[in-house]
C-alpha cells in the first residue's frame, strides 16, 4: 500500500513535475525496501489538466469545496423531497441548483488561477471539464471511485440510471422493533385477512417503488437535458462568435483586395500617362530633328550664296 505521505508528495506536484516525482517516489520506496509500493506509484496516471485542478481545490481550498459539498448535499434532499411528492420541492430544486452554478463558476475561476500559476494552460476547454467535474462531485457527493483530492481523470456527469440509484438510496437502518408479547394463534380466518393485507401493503410498497424510480429517471433525464441543452447553446455561440470573427476577417480581406484594385488602377492610370508622355516626347523630338536638319541645310545654302557672292565680288574686283 502506497503511504498517504508519497501519495501527497506526488499529488502536490505542479503538472509538468509530476512524472519526475513519481519516479523520485517510486525509487525512495524502493530503497525502503517496498517494492510492491514502488510498482504501484510508478502505475499511477498523471492527472489531467482539469483533474488536477481539482486535486489541488481539495488541497488547498478545503472550506470553498465544501460549501460545494454542502449544496449538493440540500440538492439531492430537495430532489428525494420531489420524489416523495413534494409539490414545493421543484422549486427548491431549481434555487439549489441556481446556488450550485454559481459556487460551481467561483471554483472553476479558482482553479484556473493555481493551473496558470503553476504555468499549466487553463483554455476555455479546460474550464469547462473543470466545471463538470465539480458538478458531478456536487451532484452526487462522490469522487467517481477515487480518494478526494487524488483524481486522475475528469468526472463524466452522473447517469440517469446513476442519479436514480443515488437518489433512491435507503435512508438510516432503523432499529430493531420490539420483540411483541406473545399472543394466541389467530384462527384462519383472521391469517388470511391478515395474508391479504400483506400482500396489498406489498404491492402498494412495490408501486410506490416503481413510480419513485420513474421519476428519478425522469428528473434525471430533464437534468441531463438540460445540460445537453446547455452544451448545444455553448457550442451554437462558439459558432456564431467563430463566423462573426470569419466575416469581419472576410470583410478586411474585401477591402484590401478593393484598396490594391484601386493601387493597380491608379499604376496602370500612371503608367498609360507616362507612356503617353514618352509618345509626346518622341514626336517632339523627331519634330525638333526635321527642323534642325531644314536650319542645317539652310546654313549650308546661305554658306554657298556667300561663298558664290565672295567670288563674283572678287572678280569683279580683278
Amino acid at each position: 500500500m502506497i503511504p498517504d505521505a508519497a501519495l501527497d508528495a506526488l499529488y502536490d506536484a505542479p503538472p509538468a513535475r509530476f512524472v519526475e516525482i513519481r519516479k523520485q517516489v517510486a525509487q525512495d520506496l524502493r530503497k525502503s525496501g517496498d517494492k510492491d509500493a514502488a510498482a504501484e506509484v510508478l502505475a499511477l496516471a498523471k492527472p489531467t489538466p482539469a483533474a488536477w485542478a481539482v486535486n489541488q481545490l481539495a488541497r488547498r481550498h478545503a472550506a470553498e469545496l465544501e460549501r460545494l459539498a454542502a449544496v449538493g448535499e440540500r440538492l439531492r434532499g430537495a430532489m428525494r423531497r420531489g420524489l416523495a411528492g413534494d409539490a414545493s420541492a421543484s422549486k427548491d430544486v431549481a434555487a439549489i441548483e441556481k446556488e450550485q452554478r454559481a459556487t460551481i463558476a467561483e471554483l472553476a475561476k479558482l482553479a484556473a488561477s493555481l493551473l496558470e500559476a503553476a504555468s499549466a494552460s487553463a483554455s476555455a476547454a479546460v474550464v469547462e471539464r473543470i466545471e463538470t467535474t465539480l458538478r458531478t462531485i456536487g451532484t452526487t457527493g462522490a469522487w467517481g471511485g477515487a480518494t478526494p483530492g487524488r483524481l486522475a481523470r475528469d468526472l463524466e456527469p452522473p447517469s440517469v440510471a446513476d442519479l436514480a440509484t443515488l437518489l433512491l438510496e435507503p435512508g438510516p437502518v432503523p432499529a430493531p422493533a420490539p420483540v411483541p408479547a406473545r399472543v394466541p394463534a389467530a384462527s384462519p380466518e383472521t391469517a388470511a385477512k391478515a395474508a391479504a393485507a400483506k400482500e396489498a401493503a406489498a404491492k402498494e410498497a412495490a408501486a410506490k417503488e416503481a413510480a419513485a424510480k420513474e421519476a428519478a429517471a425522469k428528473e434525471a433525464a430533464r437534468r441531463e437535458a438540460d445540460a445537453a441543452v446547455r452544451a448545444a447553446a455553448h457550442a451554437e455561440k462558439s459558432a456564431l462568435a467563430r463566423v462573426d470573427a470569419l466575416r469581419r476577417e472576410a470583410a478586411a480581406l474585401r477591402a484590401e483586395s478593393d484598396r490594391a484594385a484601386a493601387r493597380v488602377a491608379k499604376i496602370a492610370l500612371e503608367l498609360e500617362a507616362a507612356r503617353e508622355a514618352e509618345r509626346s516626347a518622341g514626336d517632339a523630338a523627331s519634330a525638333a530633328e526635321g527642323r534642325v536638319a531644314g536650319a542645317t541645310a539652310e546654313a549650308e545654302a546661305l554658306s554657298d550664296a556667300r561663298a558664290e557672292a565672295e567670288r563674283a565680288r572678287r572678280a569683279l574686283d580683278g
